[in-house]
C-alpha cells in the first residue's frame, strides 16, 4: 500500500510505503512541471522551456543524465547517462 500527500503551498508531493520502508518526494516548479525527486538521493531536473535537458545531483555538481531534442519533438531523441 502507498500513501500520497500533496502540499500545494510548496508545490510538493510526498509518497510513502506502509511501514516507512521507502519514501519518495516530488517537487514541482510554479508551472507544475516536475523539478526534483528525492528518495535517498536527490535529483534536480533542468529544463529549457518545456524540454528536459539535464538531471543533476542535489548540489548541481554531478551530471546524472543529459538529453538532446530535435526541432518540434516533445520527447528526447537521445540521452546520455553520467558525465
Amino acid at each position: 500500500m502507498f500513501f500520497h500527500q500533496w502540499e500545494p503551498s510548496v508545490h510538493a508531493d510526498r509518497g510513502q510505503a506502509v511501514g516507512g520502508a521507502s519514501a519518495l518526494t516530488l517537487a514541482y516548479d510554479p508551472l507544475g512541471r516536475l523539478k526534483q525527486t528525492a528518495s535517498g538521493a536527490t535529483t534536480t531536473r533542468f529544463l529549457d522551456d518545456d524540454r528536459l535537458i539535464g538531471e543533476y545531483n542535489a548540489a548541481g555538481t554531478t551530471v546524472a543524465a543529459r538529453y538532446a531534442h530535435g526541432a518540434g519533438v516533445d520527447a528526447p531523441l537521445v540521452w546520455y547517462e553520467g558525465d
